[in-house]
C-alpha cells in the first residue's frame, strides 16, 4: 500500500514538473493529475505485464530498450483516458515515462 501511494505522489509530481518547468503537458486541474496518476496506475497493473509478456523477445533483443516504448505506451493510453491531462507527442510521453521510470527506480527500489 505504501509503494502505491509512493508511486501516485511520483507520478503527480512528473506531470507537475513536465507541466511547470518543462511545458509538456497541460494539466488543467489538481484533481486531473490525481485521476491520471490513478489511471496510470491501474493500466500499470493490468495491461502493461500482458504486453510485457507478449513483447519479451523483441525485448531481448533490444536489451530492454523496448520496454521504454511500452512504458510510453502506457503513458499515453492513460492521456487519451484522462481529458484533464493532455500529453502531446510521443516524445513527450517518453520523457514523461522515463523520468518517472528514473525517479520510480531512484525512491523505491533503493537499498540502502
Amino acid at each position: 500500500m505504501r509503494k502505491l501511494i509512493i508511486k501516485l505522489i511520483l507520478i503527480i509530481g512528473v506531470l507537475y514538473l513536465g507541466s511547470e518547468m518543462l511545458g509538456i503537458v497541460e494539466v488543467l486541474s489538481p484533481t486531473s493529475a490525481i485521476i491520471f496518476a490513478c489511471v496510470l496506475l491501474l493500466i500499470n497493473m493490468t495491461i502493461k505485464p500482458i504486453l510485457l509478456l507478449i513483447s519479451l523477445p523483441v525485448t531481448v533483443l533490444t536489451v530492454g530498450l523496448f520496454s521504454l516504448v511500452i512504458n510510453t505506451w502506457m503513458v499515453m493510453l492513460a492521456d487519451r483516458f484522462v481529458s484533464g491531462v493532455t500529453i502531446e507527442g510521443f516524445l513527450n510521453s517518453l520523457l514523461i515515462a522515463v523520468s518517472f521510470s528514473l525517479l520510480n527506480g531512484i525512491l523505491l527500489y533503493n537499498k540502502r
